[in-house]
């Protein structure tokens, strides 16, 4: 873990390279897109969806501190090798991590526990591992994603929320993170992510 995730779990302040503005995107809108786009690409817009509210909790400028971006959390060269020019923007992310969940139906012959998995530790984890990689972080991930999945797509009640990423958000328009100093808030939403949220202008 780098040292700002540490610093993030005891709560202390420290500074963070992006600063947050505008408002999170509009989720009916990433909802009308999935189901739109998912059925283009062979997928249940309930698990496209689910996957979503794992990785980022709808939030399309969500950067983890492994530097996977964006609504699906595509890691720099995934969003090349699928296309995306911008992560940050909802459409092309969602059309590239559809792509990428399409790739891997058809390596892992549409088993989707593993198909989950390699989304979350890379399809050549799970390779090595002939299954799901004894990875404690993919393994609570396949469970919450089926668990969303079965109740289409939200949290099921009384589902207790784990962190599943440590993420900032990006500046609005994406590209290059903006260098900052200062203290910021450490929010965690209502999927367990832990958001760093930069000091205002």
């Amino acid at each position: 873990m780098c040292a700002a995730a540490l610093v993030a779990w005891t709560g202390a302040a420290f500074a963070v390279d992006a600063r947050v503005d505008g408002p999170l995107a509009d989720t009916k809108a990433i909802n009308e897109a999935v189901d739109r786009l998912a059925p283009t690409y062979g997928l249940d817009p309930v698990l496209v969806r689910s996957i979503i509210l794992a990785e980022s909790d709808y939030d399309p400028r969500a950067v983890s501190w492994r530097n996977a971006q964006g609504l699906m959390q595509l890691m720099p060269e995934t969003a090349a090798r699928f296309g995306v020019a911008n992560p940050f923007d909802p459409t092309q992310n969602l059309r590239g991590g559809m792509s990428y969940l399409r790739w891997l139906y058809q390596r892992f012959a549409g088993n989707l526990t593993l198909i989950l998995a390699a989304y979350n530790a890379g399809e050549n984890a799970v390779s090595q591992y002939g299954g799901v990689p004894p990875f404690p972080e993919t393994q609570d991930y396949v469970a919450r994603v089926k668990q969303y999945a079965a109740a289409g797509g939200t949290i099921p009640p009384g589902l207790r929320a784990k962190n599943s990423a440590l993420v900032y958000r990006a500046p609005m328009g994406g590209g290059a993170h903006a260098a900052a100093s200062g203290g910021i808030t450490i929010e965690r939403t209502r999927v367990g992510v832990t958001i760093y949220r930069g000091a205002p202008y």
